[in-house]
């Protein structure tokens, strides 16, 4: 059975909205195709707008609007897998049915190896109080960068944890806006492409201006 690709990791969020709607109005163009979405459509929709006004918030900086951000994108990216698992039961792979639902078949195995690991990876203040900017070595095959900030959160009961937050980028830097001067954060950065994602690079760290 040929399978489906949604082309998730290479999009960015703005993208992944626009693209979650689009498939939700196909599949529900498509009754007769599709007689009961898994998970609804609705709530699908319902979610992609809670990530639009995320997004909104996170743009405007600040650590707690980015993991808002991300706690909404995990919620949609979760359910969109379980949409393509829908379509792909439906469908068996048949091109019309999947194109109904407005996704496509996977292209053959990528032609490109796997990147390399990300070397040289650097923090460093940026130029505005709370920005830090992070910079790393070319890696060859790369299509894109997924950039990693770790961001600590702290426990009604003191206790420290965190998680690693991250963005999509297609240059060699990245500026971090909206961060708590004086306060140390770390990042790092791997190489990805259609065949996979590299090995990321070792940690830097820098103190926010």
């Amino acid at each position: 059975m040929k399978q489906i690709k949604l082309g998730w990791a290479v999009l960015t969020v703005a993208d992944k909205i626009v693209k979650a709607i689009s498939v939700v109005d196909c599949i529900g163009n498509h009754p007769l195709t599709y007689a009961t979405p898994e998970p609804p459509l609705e709530d699908v929709r319902d979610q992609a707008l809670l990530l639009l006004t995320a997004e909104g918030k996170a743009l405007r900086g600040g650590t707690d609007r980015t993991i808002e951000r991300n706690v909404e994108l995990d919620n949609l990216t979760e359910m969109m897998n379980h949409t393509v698992d829908y379509v792909q039961l439906v469908s068996q792979g048949d091109p019309l049915k999947v194109a109904q639902a407005g996704l496509d078949l996977a292209d053959e195995p990528s032609p490109w190896p796997i990147p390399g690991r990300v070397g040289n990876a650097q923090a460093q203040p940026g130029g505005n109080l709370g920005t830090i900017l992070v910079s790393w070595d070319k890696v060859k095959y790369k299509k894109s960068y997924s950039i990693e900030i770790w961001v600590e959160t702290e426990g009604a009961g003191g206790e420290v944890s965190g998680i690693w937050a991250s963005t999509v980028v297609y240059k060699l830097e990245h500026q971090f806006m909206g961060l708590v001067s004086g306060r140390t954060y770390r990042f790092r950065v791997a190489a990805q492409n259609s065949a996979g994602m590299g090995s990321y690079s070792e940690e830097a760290s820098c103190v926010a201006r």
